[in-house]
């Protein structure tokens, strides 16, 4: 087989390293493989990460009922923030969990079910429902972890000045 594009170069590495197998894909097409393969993307170290954030963010809503922290404006400003920026990766994760012990509950209606034909296929189907949802929330957590810019939060001035250009560059300037 020979190997000229760098797409072709990724993806023969990867099979050497049995990351992801891949079929032989007919002459200048790609094909794109199902991922049932990889393993799930929320691990036990990446779930024990987010249950310290989620009870960071418990913890933090309880300091919000706090006398001492409602009667010093500065510190409820800062706890208040700090809750704010957990408060999306919680929901996240929150939903991903509920969505895992229905995916145990589907898995476990699908066992049972026996000789059931139309019984398994629902579970089935529930089961492909969930899997679906999930990983859309793995995505979203992944990105909700990544770590933020510390300027973000900060404000910025931008000038636009029409350069040289004559008066389209003083048209575009004034249009923006």
């Amino acid at each position: 087989m020979k190997l000229s594009t760098p797409l072709s170069l990724l993806l023969s590495a990867l099979c050497m390293e049995g990351a992801v197998s891949f079929a032989p894909a007919p002459q200048n097409a790609i094909t794109r493989q199902t991922l049932t393969s990889l393993p799930m993307a929320l691990d036990d170290a990446m779930k024990s990460r987010l249950e310290g954030i989620r009870r960071s963010f418990q913890a933090l809503t309880e300091r919000l009922g706090d006398p001492d922290v409602i009667s010093d404006s500065n510190l409820l400003r800062k706890v208040m923030k700090d809750r704010s920026q957990s408060e999306e990766v919680v929901m996240a994760y929150e939903e991903y969990a509920q969505l895992d012990v229905e995916l145990e509950g589907a898995q476990e209606l699908f066992q049972d079910a026996g000789d059931d034909a139309e019984m398994r296929e629902m579970a089935r189907a529930e089961m492909k429902e969930i899997e679906a949802r999930m990983e859309v929330l793995e995505e979203e957590i992944k990105i909700l972890l990544l770590p933020k810019d510390p300027n973000d939060d900060r404000n910025c001035m931008l000038e636009i000045r029409a350069g040289t250009g004559g008066s389209e560059a003083n048209i575009f300037a004034g249009d923006l």
